[in-house]
C-alpha cells in the first residue's frame, strides 16, 4: 500500500511517525530511534531526504514528500495515512478542543457549523458561509476527508477537525 497524504511535522508522535522514521532509516536516513515521536532527530533526517529528492526542506511530511517516499520505497506495504490512532485523547490539545464536541452531521445548522465552512473555504474547499450543514458543505468534507486520508464518511469528528487544523497550520489558509 502506498503512503497516502495526511500531514506530519515535528511535536507529532504516532504509528504514522513511526511508520517515517522506517522510510527514512531503509532509505539511509537516520532519524534516530524508531520510536514514534517526531523530535529533531527526525527531522533532520527528513530534511536530508527532501533535500536529496529535490523538495523544499521545511521538515514538514506532506503530500510532495509522500509521494517521493511512496516512489523511493515501493516495496514496502504499510500506509502513513492519517487517521484517527494519530490522535492522542490525552493532549491537551485534543481534550481542550474536541474531546467533548458532539459529530457534526449533515442537516446540522449553527456556530459550530459556520466554523467548519470558515476552516474548509481556508483549505481550498468550496462552501457557501450559511452556518447549514447543506449538500455542499456534505460534498467539500466528504472530499477533504478522502485527500487527507480520512474515513470519507461526511461525519465531522474529532479526527476531521483535527486535520482541518493541521492543514492551516502548515499551509496557510488559502484565502
Amino acid at each position: 500500500m502506498d503512503l497516502s497524504p495526511g500531514l506530519l511535522q515535528r511535536g507529532q508522535r504516532g504509528p504514522r511517525v513511526k511508520l517515517l522514521q522506517s522510510r527514512l532509516e531503509t532509505l539511509g536516513y537516520s532519524p534516530g530511534a524508531i520510536d514514534g515521536v517526531f523530535g529533531a532527530q527526525t527531522l533532520t533526517a527528513v530534511k536530508a531526504f527532501q533535500t536529496a529528492f529535490g523538495l523544499a526542506p521545511d521538515g514538514l511530511v506532506g503530500k510532495n514528500s509522500i509521494n517521493t517516499l511512496n516512489n523511493a520505497t515501493t516495496d514496502t506495504d504499510a500506509d502513513l495515512s492519517f487517521s484517527e490512532d494519530d490522535v492522542d485523547p490525552e493532549s491537551d490539545e485534543f481534550a481542550d478542543r474536541y474531546a467533548n464536541e458532539p459529530p457534526i452531521t449533515l442537516g446540522d445548522a449553527g456556530d459550530a457549523v459556520l466554523l467548519l465552512q470558515e476552516k474548509l473555504l481556508a483549505v481550498g474547499y468550496p462552501v457557501d458561509l450559511t452556518a447549514d450543514f447543506d449538500e455542499v458543505t456534505h460534498t467539500s468534507v466528504l472530499d477533504f476527508q478522502a485527500n487527507y486520508s480520512l474515513e470519507p464518511n461526511g461525519v465531522v469528528e474529532a479526527s476531521t477537525l483535527l486535520a482541518l487544523d493541521q492543514v492551516i497550520a502548515l499551509q496557510g489558509p488559502n484565502v
